[in-house]
């Protein structure tokens, strides 16, 4: 059974990569989404079943991708810095050397679902469908606020631009949070502080289309360069983290490197509230709202612009 399984693996990774390196020409836009999505998943899910076998199947997924992730930058650093190409064949030649390291490590026996996980009691679905019926219609009335009141003009403070009644929208989603962890104690409330906190990282992207904050446009100009001619010199110390992996995404999925740039912090909040859901479910269910409080009490002015020392912090935060 382990053989067949690592053949199977094997055959589809090679199909792949095969796939890749003969289409490099043509494979943009739709196709290259589709092919890398597909191999990002099925590494995931590859590491997640070696590695995490005792957790649960979708966060056996989750951590897989987050692992592939990590190991994917790293290998992109140490690239860079042994003056390999970043703009060449040397990103899919990587790929396929953590794709070989994955299918060495062994596979796992079996599965054992939860053994350290509390079983989770569901809350009443009507007013779990309720709540999220309310934060889904909040996020987006918020959303379509900020679009209507972009500016390009250089002001102290944003504030100003949300009408009123737009503390409300921001609000919503972080009391939904408080509500249900105080009523259901369970993971929904880690979910909706996730939302709150996601949306309010969106906004200065939103309301700002030329970008906000002076950072954001040196490290842009950087990447920049190091997509466009695979290399950066002098070869700064620090930032590499962040620089090799968004233009990475840029390249293997061909999304603008602005685009990856601008949207990579509230990604990047989605996953740290992945962990925060997770935590919340190992937890008893009197601590759990001291999960939901860990999103609820941070200081958000951290998480306001896509920079390699707020990449940093949310990542660590998720560590």
């Amino acid at each position: 059974m382990s053989s067949s399984l690592r053949f199977q693996e094997a055959s589809g990774l090679l199909l792949f990569f095969v796939f890749a390196w003969f289409g490099r020409a043509w494979l943009h836009g739709g196709p290259a989404i589709a092919a890398h999505a597909a191999l990002a998943l099925s590494l995931g899910w590859m590491l997640g079943e070696r590695l995490y076998p005792h957790w649960k199947k979708g966060e056996r997924v989750v951590a897989g991708l987050a692992t592939w992730a990590g190991m994917l930058s790293l290998l992109l650093v140490a690239a860079y810095y042994a003056s390999w190409s970043l703009r060449g064949p040397a990103p899919l030649l990587l790929e396929a050397l953590l794709a070989l390291g994955t299918l060495a490590l062994p596979l796992p026996e079996t599965h054992s679902q939860g053994d350290h996980t509390q079983k989770e009691e569901r809350p009443h679905a009507w007013i779990a469908a309720l709540l999220s019926i309310v934060v889904s219609g909040a996020i987006v009335l918020l959303g379509r606020t900020a679009v209507l009141h972009q500016t390009t003009t250089s002001i102290r403070t944003p504030w100003p631009l949300l009408p009123e009644g737009g503390f409300l929208l921001l609000a919503i989603p972080l009391s939904a949070a408080i509500v249900a962890a105080i009523l259901f104690r369970s993971r929904l409330a880690a979910a909706f502080a996730t939302l709150g906190w996601a949306s309010l990282a969106s906004l200065p992207l939103l309301w700002y289309p030329l970008g906000y904050g002076f950072d954001g446009f040196i490290h842009r100009a950087s990447q920049a360069v190091l997509q466009q001619t695979g290399f950066l010199h002098p070869k700064p110390f620090y930032y590499l983290g962040q620089y090799v992996w968004t233009t990475w995404l840029s390249q293997s999925f061909s999304f603008s490197l602005d685009a990856v740039d601008r949207w990579l912090l509230p990604m990047s909040v989605l996953f740290a509230g992945w962990t925060i859901a997770g935590l919340a479910g190992r937890l008893s269910k009197e601590h759990r709202f001291f999960a939901v409080a860990l999103m609820l009490f941070l200081p958000l002015g951290a998480f306001v612009t896509t920079t390699p020392q707020s990449f940093a912090y949310v990542l660590g935060f998720s560590a």
